[in-house]
């Protein structure tokens, strides 16, 4: 019986290859399975109530395996959650006691600030056309956030549109 299960396993892998001989392969092994006992109508259901039963094992794995998915993308998204709060309150109280620093160099880790600067569309009716990107088909013209980054920076005022400025941490 054992042996039989492995042939059920095997011609199961075997029908989800990409070699189109593997694919053969697995089907001569059911018929084959499933013809060795033709000659009895009682062998030939034992058979295939065998083949029903590793269909099923098959789908309760796939369900625990669904399940066992969702509930550790569960516990990884509570992780990744509590990893930014506690990073948040460590970074809080670092920067309390030394509201200067960029870097905090600890005993077995590193933890740098990076400065971004980005623009923040506030009004994009305000925008002036000549900071409007090129048109295209049937779409309205978006504004260019690079070019008003680039004017803002220069001293430019651009109505509707304000640089902002983030600070994110890393710990290494």
């Amino acid at each position: 019986m054992q042996d039989i299960d492995g042939e059920i396993a095997l011609a199961a892998e075997l029908l989800e290859s990409d070699d189109p001989a593997e694919r053969e392969t697995a089907v001569a092994l059911i018929e084959q399975f499933l013809v060795a006992a033709e000659h009895s109508r009682g062998l030939l259901l034992d058979k295939a109530d065998r083949v029903a039963g590793y269909i099923d094992h098959l789908r309760a794995v796939a369900q625990f395996r669904k399940t066992e998915s969702e509930r550790l993308a569960a516990l990884a998204a509570a992780d990744a959650r509590r990893a930014e709060s506690l990073t948040s309150y460590l970074i809080n109280v670092l920067t309390k006691l030394n509201p200067g620093a960029t870097k905090f160099s600890l005993p077995t880790h590193e933890i740098r600030s990076r400065k971004s600067t980005f623009v923040l569309i506030e009004d994009e009716d305000l925008i002036p056309e000549d900071f409007r990107k090129q048109p295209l088909p049937r779409r309205e013209m978006p504004p260019s956030k690079a070019d008003i980054k680039a004017a803002i920076a220069s001293g430019a005022a651009v109505p509707g549109a304000s640089l902002q400025t983030n600070t994110s941490w890393s710990i290494k």
